[in-house]
């Protein structure tokens, strides 16, 4: 007598093929989560690093735009260090930087002041979105020279 169809052989050979697909469906599975394991942490860590490095450029090439800006309002007749120091601060701000030293040199601008140095420093620890990691201690330092205008007025 014949069996239904529906019902198959402990040895049929379509039984066995689906047993076998099942079980190496399961390996797969396994080594994917050991392969995700692996490679995860190594993409977060490149990923992480490649943000703070970016950090790292913006705030370098921030710093270099608040020391000439300041620089250049500290060159024109009438300006005075304070002047120079806000429009550094004001720029340094745009990014949220904090933990920066700004100095003018020489304190007081006169007339007679021929040239005119303004320094911007920023740390590096106070300013980084992710833990120092990196540039841990580090400082973004920026000094800038700039001839005064005359006023011969």
């Amino acid at each position: 007598m014949a069996k239904p169809p529906s019902i198959t052989q402990p040895n049929d050979p379509t039984t066995m093929r689906t047993r076998r697909s099942r079980l190496g469906q399961n390996r797969r599975r396994g080594s994917a989560m050991v392969e995700f394991a692996i490679a995860a942490p190594l993409l977060f860590f490149f990923f992480f690093a490649a943000f703070e490095f970016c950090r790292v450029a913006m705030i370098r090439h921030t710093v270099d735009n608040a020391v000439y800006e300041g620089c250049r309002q500290a060159i024109v007749p009438g300006a005075t260090s304070g002047v120079a120091r806000s429009t550094a601060a004001n720029i340094l701000g745009t990014l949220g930087l904090s933990g920066s030293t700004i100095t003018v040199t020489p304190s007081t601008i006169t007339n007679q002041t021929p040239d005119v140095t303004l320094t911007v420093e920023v740390s590096l620890d106070d300013n980084t979105f992710v833990p120092p990691q990196f540039f841990g201690g580090k400082k973004i330092t920026r000094t800038l020279t700039m001839q005064r205008e005359a006023s011969n007025l």
